[in-house]
């Protein structure tokens, strides 16, 4: 199960900062643990949100071990590290919630950033380990669960991100709610918060799309979920794996609502190479988003 801390604030921010040290040597050790992998949460248990096909996809070695290659060329992992140094000049604190095999804790910690992720893979961490040892760059990471952070104090960075819509793969909307609000919690006042999320209305435009979002919308109509949430077969060979899909206005009302203000939406292309023009409709044309947020200064 994801590593959790108790004992109370004090300790547990103690227990927080004693995981940083020596993180790469941590993770290649982690890395090469390949025994019995932990059942899964239970649905009301520690891991929030977290459903029996994403645990799975947690879970897999081979998924981990080939992400970077099944991703390879994708756009918007080039646009987005773009987009990420526009906003993110100077080097500070940052957290990546949701940090994979550490794509954005390389990059960061090659620009002089104290580097932080939060993981629920453990393969994903090693896989990010040995990609900064090879380059004598370090990181420290917690493997958990980004809903409930109460290990990191208040103000802890100047900069979080959450990235490839990683936030929309937790299920239940009061979930999400409490992901933005551990964001907002540990972030400085005048600190920004980036995330990706991914545009339910473009499913209009893709293969299946309608089909996923119809359902979507009767789901929600018998109580039965939200709008916008997709359940999408065969990602990765894993069934039913569940995506929150964002409409503008959700985005934005949600970000508000966790206390952010100064929230800005660029709108992305249907290659995710580059932004369209605002207009009335590009929040229906957009291929997905890249939200900007500050926490007020006070």
């Amino acid at each position: 199960m994801p590593r959790r801390f108790s004992g109370g604030p004090r300790l547990a921010a103690r227990r927080f900062f004693q995981t940083r040290g020596n993180v790469v040597s941590d993770l290649s050790n982690t890395a090469r643990r390949h025994g019995p992998e932990p059942a899964p949460p239970a649905p009301n248990g520690p891991a929030r949100g977290i459903t029996k096909a994403l645990w799975e996809y947690v879970s897999r070695p081979d998924i981990a071990l080939l992400y970077d290659s099944y991703f390879r060329g994708m756009g918007l992992f080039a646009f987005d590290c773009q987009v990420l140094d526009l906003l993110l000049r100077k080097p500070g604190r940052l957290l990546d919630m949701g940090s994979g095999t550490g794509r954005h804790l390389v990059h960061f910690a090659r620009r002089g950033f104290d580097v932080t992720g939060v993981e629920l893979s453990q393969h994903m961490i090693g896989v990010a380990g040995r990609k900064l040892a090879a380059e004598h760059l370090s990181a420290r990471m917690v493997q958990g669960d980004f809903c409930e952070m109460s290990a990191m104090p208040d103000g802890s960075f100047e900069s979080v991100i959450c990235m490839f819509s990683t936030l929309g793969m937790v299920k239940g909307r009061a979930n999400r709610t409490a992901a933005l609000a551990e964001a907002f919690r540990v972030l400085a006042p005048g600190g920004i918060f980036v995330m990706h999320a991914h545009n339910r209305f473009h499913n209009l435009f893709i293969s299946g799309g309608r089909i996923r979002l119809l359902a979507s919308y009767l789901r929600a109509f018998a109580g039965r979920g939200e709008v916008g949430d997709l359940i999408i077969d065969g990602y990765r060979g894993v069934p039913r794996m569940f995506l929150h899909s964002y409409s503008a206005r959700e985005l934005r009302r949600v970000l508000d609502r966790a206390g952010f203000s100064r929230i800005k939406l660029l709108h992305l292309n249907e290659e995710r190479t580059n932004v369209i023009r605002a207009g009335p409709l590009a929040g229906l044309l957009a291929n997905g988003f890249i939200a900007a947020a500050f926490r007020p200064v006070s």
